[in-house]
């Protein structure tokens, strides 16, 4: 009878032991699938917030675009700009073009570039660089669409310094005869990322050549 009762407070031990065990590995199986749903979850909102965040800047190149396109109509248009490249004095030209680079640039500091051509895509006068100018840019797509008469809007490459711009091209004419073309644009540098950055709240980084050409993380 002793022996029975060992075995059976033995078997109850092991069962005991045995139950135990089933719940320790319930719990931590529990555990696991709980920390991989919240694995999931967590990569799910990352997911949605790259989404969201690759929407919002989208739409604020986009802005940046339009932006562009309305100050290169407004200074095409502008009575100084036409009689100063139709006139081929130098010193005006760059008086007028400086000035009005200065005034567009102190009131939205994304624009960088701000130049004019002849009539056959010649460089006359940079705002933002007035010492460098002659370069032909006729055959770039966005000038040789404005130098027709159609105002084109897109990307563009610096022939120096090969960084990219979002800009606008407009023809400009003095009276009733195409002189030349405007160029309005914003390079990709510090102020534009900060500008994304600042109307997505995601840190931007622009690459150009396998390089980091501007960042908002310092």
């Amino acid at each position: 009878m002793e022996t029975v009762m060992k075995k059976l407070g033995s078997l109850s031990a092991k069962a005991v032991l045995l139950v135990v065990s089933l719940c320790i590995g319930s719990i931590l199986l529990l555990m696991g699938l709980a920390h991989l749903a919240l694995l999931s979850n967590r990569s799910a909102d990352m997911a949605s917030a790259a989404t969201l965040s690759r929407s919002q800047a989208a739409a604020v190149l986009k802005n940046l675009g339009d932006r562009m396109g309305s100050y290169a109509m407004t200074y095409a248009a502008h009575p100084e700009v036409a009689a100063a490249i139709a006139g081929g004095d130098r010193a005006i030209l760059q008086e007028v073009i400086l000035r009005l680079y200065k005034q567009l640039h102190g009131k939205d500091p994304v624009v960088t570039v701000f130049e004019v051509t002849d009539a056959q895509g010649v460089v006359l006068m940079r705002g933002h660089n007035p010492a460098s100018f002659g370069d032909n840019k006729g055959k770039d797509p966005l000038f040789a669409g404005a130098l027709t008469g159609q105002a084109s809007e897109g990307l563009t490459a610096s022939q120096s310094s090969g960084e990219v711009s979002t800009s606008a091209v407009h023809p400009v004419s003095f009276k009733g005869q195409r002189v030349g073309a405007l160029n309005i644009g914003a390079r990709y540098r510090v102020d534009l990322a900060g500008e994304i950055k600042q109307l997505t709240g995601a840190d931007v980084i622009f690459f150009r050549g396998g390089k980091i050409n501007a960042s908002t993380i310092a």
